[in-house]
């Protein structure tokens, strides 16, 4: 029999936090869960951390490339996505954690919200972790959106807009079928914004549903993919950085958007680029 829930962990040299995020889903209220490790070519101790679980869990796999090399998260997550046989499915960094009633809370909404809504988006604690980053903890909000069901196009343009409003994953729920048929849609994109890239093609084709509730702690460190891309200068909270151009420029010319979102896409890519070359000029 399949599980309800499938839970997929990517992780890369993830030895420092992985066990954390394996306890966080095993002590879930909901039990009928799988979780689906998937080894993107570590080269720590981690591979032997997914095993030790699965010796101990039936619920628990592990997956790897079958070359044993780093192919990037893009690659993890249809690995994982793939094997999956839960009803739902969620995306959990090997940094991050569940809050203990996270599945059962999501699985519940999208059980009574019906196949027209394709995922349930919870709200996030941006967890502090690391003192050396400064800031401190601060849970992230829907406003000015009302929660319950939502138009996915509505969300999707207020994204293009305001990247810091970005769903995170490991609060997102997603019904399987309809997450594997949007991925495949279209061309993918890898490396940051892959899952901002998933999401616009969820948004387009379906609506949502927000949950107005804390249910994971993303953890902030200095070894995250945002800060290292962050470090290197290509990443920035403002949303205008290389790194989101670029994505942009693929997202104008690969995804299918309505008329509408595709004009809010072309003027927020027109302004960013206009804000990167005054900023030149003014250097």
């Amino acid at each position: 029999m399949s599980p309800r829930v499938s839970v997929v962990i990517c992780f890369f040299n993830g030895a420092n936090f992985l066990a954390e995020a394996i306890g966080s889903v095993r002590a879930q209220d909901l039990r009928d869960w799988e979780l689906l490790l998937v080894d993107d070519g570590s080269r720590d101790s981690s591979p032997a951390l997914a095993r030790a679980a699965a010796d101990t869990d039936p619920r628990i796999r592990c997956l790897a490339h079958p070359d044993g090399a780093n192919h990037g998260l893009a690659a993890s997550r249809k690995l994982g996505a793939d094997a999956a046989r839960g009803e739902y499915l969620l995306f959990l960094d090997h940094d991050d954690l569940l809050a203990r009633e996270a599945l059962a809370r999501m699985a519940a909404v999208l059980d009574a919200a019906g196949e027209g809504v394709a995922a349930v988006f919870a709200c996030t604690l941006f967890w502090a972790w690391d003192a050396a980053l400064g800031g401190s903890d601060e849970a992230s909000s829907f406003a000015p959106f009302a929660p319950g069901r939502t138009d996915g196009r509505a969300l999707l343009r207020d994204l293009i807009r305001f990247d810091s409003r970005h769903p995170a994953c490991c609060s997102t729920l997603h019904r399987r079928a309809a997450f594997i048929a949007a991925r495949d849609s279209g061309p993918s994109w890898d490396g940051m914004y892959e899952d901002t890239a998933l999401l616009m093609k969820i948004l387009a084709r379906a609506d949502v549903w927000l949950l107005e509730e804390v249910l994971s702690s993303y953890r902030m460190h200095r070894d995250s993919m945002c800060n290292r891309a962050q470090a290197a200068g290509e990443h920035r909270n403002d949303g205008v950085s290389r790194d989101r151009l670029r994505f942009l420029r693929w997202a104008l010319r690969h995804l299918a958007l309505d008329l509408r979102s595709r004009l809010v896409l072309a003027w927020t890519l027109f302004k960013g680029e206009a804000r990167t070359r005054w900023s030149a000029q003014g250097s």
